[in-house]
């Protein structure tokens, strides 16, 4: 299974697994749909978003999956992709994503609202005096993913309207995945798509260098999802049927899980010191499991897996445009290397 919509949420770790399809892209020579504009959130997928996608290559006929940062809007995404497109998501806890936020848009982006905060724990400060310091709907720091799921902020506190859209979106999308169980959401994504293991495998890069450690008073938390209503009840409702997905698994899942969290960790360590120091080494070779082939993984490959999201998406449209198809499936795709018997995660 290859067709799939992926709504990218901020601050969940989507830019991660938007890496991981992105790559699967172009190992199998999947059409994604990629905007001329390579910055900016707000984007709405309607009619008239339609110019701004970049066009495909001659000879490829509709896009295989979308990736990109865009605010939900079902009709326009089956317009681009073929009616068996799988819709997925990420949600992360409101308040752990509501740190992550404003920390990096303070730090990183220099937003002068969040900068204007006094105090040393600028983030009690604002949880102390919510309306005060953010009084906009979709802000970066306020309802920002009931905003990417396409809800109307000025419906947001009607009960009747919030359970309507969500039971509406819960019907769409086939699975949303969670922030907190990372490994264990990339592996039921692998079982729904009946992908392999490796396709699965991310290094972990800047994870939680703009955040300092926090704890919170049951006050502070009451408060702040009196505020975010929305964004805690979406989430509250997707975190039950995740685990209602997993607890339907077989019981080979819970071993399935530790197979990849010790794969990926030694993926990770070898790519990162690999990378680091130029290793002589310039393979890793991983056995095979009951749930996975037995591959090996190159620096190069190291470097692919350590580019984001948005490189690896430049790299397969720059490919597709120079009219390079067939060699790129050559290059990119699984093979099985016939004299060590070792299948290869990115063949160069």
């Amino acid at each position: 299974m290859g067709r799939f919509a992926f709504l990218q949420t901020h601050k969940t770790g989507s830019q991660t697994l938007t890496a991981i399809l992105n790559r699967y892209a172009l190992a199998h020579n999947l059409s994604v749909a990629v905007r001329k504009k390579l910055y900016g959130h707000e984007a709405r997928l309607r009619n008239g978003w339609i110019p701004d996608l970049r066009p495909l290559p001659p000879g490829v006929p509709h896009y295989d999956m979308i990736t990109d940062h865009v605010r939900f809007d079902e009709r326009c995404v089956r317009h681009f992709l073929p009616n068996d497109t799988v819709f997925v998501s990420l949600l992360r806890e409101p308040l752990d994503q509501f740190v992550s936020s404003f920390y990096f848009y303070r730090d990183v982006w220099r937003r002068p609202k969040l900068l204007r905060i006094p105090g040393p724990d600028p983030v009690s400060t604002y949880l102390s005096n919510i309306t005060h310091w953010d009084t906009n709907y979709g802000s970066l720091t306020n309802s920002q993913t009931p905003y990417d799921f396409g809800l109307e902020f000025q419906s947001l506190q009607d009960p009747d309207y919030l359970k309507t859209s969500i039971t509406y979106l819960s019907r769409v999308f086939h699975l949303v995945l969670l922030t907190e169980a990372y490994d264990e959401s990339l592996v039921l994504l692998k079982r729904t798509l009946s992908w392999k293991l490796q396709d699965m495998l991310y290094v972990k890069i800047n994870v939680g260098k703009t955040r300092p450690p926090h704890s919170f008073t049951p006050h502070q938390r009451n408060e702040f999802e009196k505020h975010r209503k929305a964004e805690f009840a979406l989430y509250r409702h997707f975190r039950s049927v995740f685990y209602d997905k997993v607890r339907a698994e077989d019981n080979t899942f819970p071993e399935e899980v530790r197979v990849f969290k010790a794969m990926r960790g030694k993926v990770e360590s070898f790519c990162k010191e690999g990378i680091a120091t130029s290793l002589k080494r310039q393979e890793l070779r991983v056995e095979g499991t009951r749930f996975s082939e037995r591959f090996r993984v190159s620096l190069e490959d190291c470097r692919l897996l350590l580019r984001e999201s948005s490189s690896v998406k430049d790299i397969w449209f720059e490919k597709l445009m120079l009219n390079r198809l067939q060699d790129w499936s050559e290059t990119w795709q699984w093979e099985e290397d016939r004299r060590s018997g070792y299948g290869v995660l990115f063949e160069s």
